[in-house]
């Protein structure tokens, strides 16, 4: 069974077309559609003492996800706002409630605070760890690295920051990176710009066009896993990649075994498709 653990960004998501706030955030996102797969999984990252706070703590517990590890501060968690438009989510920017400049300290506290040998002791239970942009602990990452932690890393679009990549990719596994709108070759060149920088496995996602992955000899392309009907495409490329990595450590790591990996992580992330959210768990919210 795989174990993986979220660092990093946690928020609701408040869909002003229908009233419903969704738990969300890539760094939680990931743990939990790993435990949905039947994975033991956990989050930690730093949380705000409101009602999004309180329903991402029961969340957390409903679905058996352990947040032993997380630290809270007396301020306003993190909210996205967006409308549906077809099956698109539209961020709404800007958002109908003026942002709190607090909730930004929430992103930068575990930089600064850093572990406790309590932490690193507790990271050595997980086959991965998973953290992405908005974690932003990635001066870090040397030290994981030294204590043989694996980590895995979503840049979203952030790949395009001039040094970041060069600063990320030595201590990373596995890496995504949010393609949709480049050309096949430049997927393709960004995904060995990865593996020469260190990365053992880069995967590019492509929305519509699928996915690529690269594990430093050969790409692996996937096309997407059509539905009939779809809901929402909120969270798709988190559960992507958590469907990547739970089947990727099961089987061992093996790059024979990637083309039935992308196949499965294609079809997990058309399912989470088919539910509201990220992945559900949706609560009525008022707005202030």
């Amino acid at each position: 069974m795989a174990k993986i653990l979220g660092i990093g960004d946690s928020m609701c998501d408040r869909n002003m077309t229908t009233g419903v706030m969704y738990p969300g955030g890539q760094s939680l996102n990931i743990p939990v559609n790993a435990k949905l797969q039947g994975a033991d999984a956990a989050f930690m990252g730093c949380m705000g003492n409101d009602e999004v706070m309180e329903h991402l703590l029961r969340t957390m517990d409903e679905l058996g996800v352990d947040h032993s590890h997380c630290r809270f501060y007396p301020v306003p968690s993190h909210t996205a706002y967006y409308k549906v438009a077809g099956n698109e989510r539209v961020f709404l920017d800007p958002p109908p409630v003026k942002p709190n400049p607090m909730s930004e300290v929430l992103y930068s506290m575990m930089a600064y605070e850093g572990f406790s040998e309590d932490d690193w002791a507790y990271f050595e239970r997980f086959d991965v760890i998973h953290c992405s942009n908005d974690s932003r602990i990635e001066a870090l990452f040397p030290e994981m690295r030294r204590r043989n932690l694996k980590i895995s890393f979503d840049f979203s679009t952030d790949y395009g920051v001039p040094g970041y990549m060069e600063r990320v990719c030595p201590f990373v596994s596995v890496a995504l990176l949010s393609c949709a709108e480049k050309s096949d070759g430049e997927v393709r060149a960004l995904l060995r710009a990865c593996h020469d920088l260190g990365t053992a496995v880069a995967i590019g996602t492509r929305g519509e066009n699928g996915s690529v992955c690269f594990d430093g000899e050969r790409y692996w392309a996937q096309e997407i896993c059509r539905r009939e009907r779809v809901v929402d495409t909120m969270g798709a490329g988190d559960a992507f990649l958590s469907a990547f990595l739970v089947k990727y450590i099961d089987e061992g790591g093996e790059s024979a075994a990637l083309p039935e990996i992308m196949r499965y992580a294609a079809n997990y992330a058309a399912d989470s498709c088919m539910v509201n959210g990220s992945f559900g768990h949706g609560i009525a919210f008022k707005l202030h």
